[in-house]
Order: structure tokens, then sequence, then C-alpha cells
């Protein structure tokens, strides 16, 4: 736990994001997006479950794109949000796939289930 006296450190922001432009009715046909592939691990949720909420991933036309965030932690009991998979499945139709690491029938971490 974080308590006064502790130090935290925080690595800074890495890569150069995605333009949810590029997922637009307008897009060009020939580089439509067929499938959006979200992948975060640990505390990477974070920025995604604001992604998600915005509705911005469900706003192209048909709202029929799949979407899906594979998302990586080490136990069941280390995910955070899960009160929330349904209702991003419901309302922003996103499908969230679990990637544990560290339980007995592990899958390994986000990375290595992405390249299947």
């Amino acid at each position: 736990p974080v308590v006064t006296g502790n130090t935290v450190q925080i690595s800074p922001v890495m890569g150069s994001g995605f333009s949810l432009s590029q997922l637009s009715s307008e897009a060009d046909t020939e580089a439509e997006a067929f499938k959006v592939i979200l992948a975060a691990a640990g505390s990477g949720i974070a920025p995604l479950k604001a992604c998600i909420e915005s509705g911005l991933l469900g706003q192209r036309q048909p709202s029929q794109l799949p979407i899906i965030l594979y998302y990586g932690e080490w136990t069941e009991e280390d995910l955070c949000f899960t009160d929330l998979y349904t209702r991003w499945k419901n309302e922003y139709g996103v499908d969230v796939k679990r990637v544990l690491s560290r339980v007995p029938d592990a899958q390994g971490y986000v990375q290595k289930v992405l390249s299947r």
C-alpha cells in the first residue's frame, strides 16, 4: 500500500497514440477497420476505460464493428473494473477477454495471446 513517506515511481507516456478518426464512417474504404483490438495490462486499463466510456469507439457506422479488449493481470483477483465488463459489452460493444498469467491454467501475457 502507498502510505505517507513512500516513494512512487511513474513512467512517462510511451508511444504516439492512435487517432480514433481512423475508425470514423468517413474513413477511406481501403483503410477501413474490420475489428478494433485493444490491449492492456495492469493499470494500463485505466486510459482504455476512459476511451471505452467516451463512446468514441462505437461512433462508427455500422455500430457492429467488433471491439475486443485483451486485459492482462496476474490473477482474477487482480482484475480492475470487473463490475463494468457487462455494461461495456451491452452499451459500447466491447468484449473483454481476460488474460491471466499467474494461475494454474495461465494463458501467458497479453502479447503472447495476441501473437497467436
